[in-house]
C-alpha cells in the first residue's frame, strides 16, 4: 500500500488539499479500486455521522437548565479557596522584606546623604537670594503675580464648571 493515498483521503474529503494534491488524489481514486473503496467507506461513515447528528433533537430548555446548574453550583471548600488569595500577597511581602533587609543599610545611608545634599542646596539658594536684593524682590514679585494669575484662572474654571452643572 505504499503507492496508495489513504493518508490523503480524509484531507481530500475536508477540502484541505492544494489544487495539485486534489487532482492527484482524484486521478488515483479513478485508477485504484482499493482506495476508491476506502473513500466510499469514509464517505458513508461521514454521512452516517451527519445524519445521526441531524436526527438528534435538543430540548429548548437545555440552555436554561445548564445555566441554572452553573449558577447553583457551590464551591466544594470555599474556605480553602479564600486562602489562596493571600499567597501572592504574602510572597510579595516576603520578597520586599528580604530585599529591604539586604539593601536596608545602603538605602538608609543613601537617604541620609540625599537629605544632606537637599539641605545644603536650600542653604545655598537662601544665601544667593539674600545676597542680591534685586533678585529677591524680582522673585517675590514673580511669585505674587503667579499666585494672582492662578487665583483668577481658578475662579474662571469654577464658574464654567458651575455653569455646566446648571445646564445639566
Amino acid at each position: 500500500m505504499s503507492d496508495h493515498i489513504v493518508d490523503l483521503i480524509s484531507a481530500y474529503m475536508d477540502n484541505e488539499l492544494t489544487k495539485h494534491e486534489r487532482q492527484r488524489v482524484e486521478e488515483h481514486l479513478y485508477d485504484c479500486p482499493e482506495c476508491f473503496a476506502i473513500f466510499n467507506d469514509f464517505m458513508m461513515l461521514k454521512n452516517d455521522v451527519l445524519e445521526t447528528f441531524r436526527s438528534i433533537e435538543v430540548p429548548e430548555t437545555v440552555e436554561e437548565t445548564v445555566l441554572q446548574a452553573i449558577r447553583n453550583q457551590v464551591p466544594s471548600n470555599p474556605s480553602r479557596e479564600r486562602y489562596w488569595l493571600f499567597v501572592p500577597l504574602l510572597s510579595s511581602l516576603l520578597v520586599f522584606v528580604i530585599i529591604f533587609t539586604l539593601v536596608g543599610s545602603f538605602t538608609f545611608k543613601f537617604a541620609f546623604v540625599g537629605w544632606k545634599v537637599f539641605m545644603n542646596l536650600m542653604f545655598a539658594v537662601g544665601s544667593l537670594l539674600a545676597s542680591d536684593p534685586y533678585l529677591t524682590t524680582g522673585l517675590i514679585g514673580f511669585s505674587l503675580m503667579l499666585m494672582i494669575g492662578s487665583g483668577f484662572s481658578l475662579t474662571l474654571l469654577l464658574k464654567q464648571n458651575q455653569f455646566r452643572r446648571n445646564q445639566i
